[in-house]
């Protein structure tokens, strides 16, 4: 099987760019795209801050997470930034033996087999932070159950995001004395600074309610615009972001088709729906609303971060395919800053209702954002395994 996988992964080899990192003795954490380095930004500033002149390399495996985060990070040359190499061993080589990585950090599910036998091999300590396994993975996992525990074996540590998730490794041969609990990163957002930003410079009231739809999955569109179209004739302000960019066409396409007037993000100010073409908005942009709906959730994706709103003392709503993020639904809900939805009509009750009820609206906030307070600090955590792997 492995062999096979490995001639995969030599017929792949021109999808992915060579990598020649600078500078030697460093520590390499790899991601696999936006979340997940959203996720490490944290853990990544906090390296640099105590460990200056230490070479950092983050590799993501999609181009779009590559884009986000060198935008991200341009204030941070120390930190380089490049697109994985791809599981080659031949690749993955060359960069070990020029890089020479003192520590090498995997972020949540990067369990790529040649990545993790050839930090083996160069006698480089490996650590899985933010560790997290869905159920479509568990399954997956379950039937290759004894070659990913040897895997699983060559890792120094393995920090779970919750008991959940460290019970789920277990059961798949992890040793249990190297897998700790240490929570999700995704919950310390003080590394992650905040541009300020006001209503007004999208064209948009103060006095009139914003609901942001953040997220957007192709598969929930219909459903969500319908929803859109409802609070636009009632008078609310909404700010639309899809997942991917390359749906910003359709969704011209399908705002046009209603009636519904639109501007884009690089076209700011406008009049109508504000529609988000660029990547890493979001994060700034939930600010300025009202209330926030999650996609990904009501159709069966499973969902995308519902603390991001959370932070800034938003209410949270979102459907009921939340699988990848049960632990934040549960929370929220258990808060009182979150609420899930069956399906879109219940989605726009409960936004009309939300937003006639302003004390209600405002305590479930209040609510939200001290969900996120109460479930911060995994940052430093993570950071306590890997500090005695660092120089001092």
């Amino acid at each position: 099987m492995l062999a096979l996988y490995q001639l995969l992964q030599w017929l792949l080899q021109p999808l992915f760019p060579a990598l020649e990192p600078a500078g030697e003795g460093g520590v390499w954490v790899h991601a696999v795209s936006v979340g997940e380095f959203m996720a490490a930004t944290g853990l990544l500033h906090l390296l640099h801050r105590e460990h200056p002149g230490l070479p950092l390399l983050l590799t993501l495996f999609t181009p779009a997470g590559v884009e986000q985060a060198r935008r991200a990070l341009a204030s941070e040359p120390d930190i380089q930034v490049a697109r994985f190499p791809g599981d080659a061993r031949g690749r993955l080589r060359r960069v070990f033996r020029g890089f020479r990585p003192r520590l090498l950090v995997i972020v949540e599910t990067e369990l790529w087999p040649n990545l993790i036998l050839e930090a083996w091999r160069h006698g480089v300590p490996l650590v899985l932070v933010n560790a997290r396994l869905s159920p479509k993975s568990l399954r997956r996992y379950r039937m290759v159950r004894h070659a990913l525990a040897q895997l699983l074996h060559a890792f120094d540590w393995i920090l779970a995001q919750n008991e959940e998730e460290r019970q789920r490794f277990l059961y798949l041969g992890a040793p249990p004395e190297r897998v700790r609990v240490t929570g999700n990163l995704k919950y310390d957002f003080d590394a992650r600074p905040v541009k300020p930003l006001r209503r007004a410079d999208f064209g948009f009231s103060d006095q009139r309610p914003l609901v942001i739809f953040g997220s957007v999955r192709t598969r929930e569109e219909d459903a969500v615009l319908q929803v859109i179209q409802t609070l636009w004739q009632r008078g609310v302000q909404v700010i639309l972001a899809p997942r991917h960019l390359l749906r910003i066409r359709f969704l011209k396409e399908k705002l046009a088709r209603r009636g519904l007037p639109y501007f884009l993000w690089s076209q700011a100010p406008g009049e109508g729906i504000l529609l988000v073409d660029t990547l890493g908005e979001l994060w700034h942009l939930y600010q300025l609303a009202d209330l926030a709906f999650v996609g990904g959730t009501l159709a069966p994706i499973g969902g995308h971060s519902l603390i991001e709103p959370a932070y800034h003392g938003v209410p949270v709503l979102y459907g009921p395919y939340v699988f990848h993020v049960q632990d934040m639904a549960r929370g929220l809900e258990r808060f009182g800053g979150g609420r899930r939805v069956q399906d879109a009509r219940e989605l726009e009750h409960w936004l009309l209702y939300l937003l006639e009820h302003p004390e209600e609206r405002r305590r479930m906030g209040q609510n939200a954002r001290r969900f996120v307070d109460t479930f911060r600090g995994a940052t430093r955590r993570t950071y306590a395994y890997l500090r005695p792997y660092l120089p001092s």
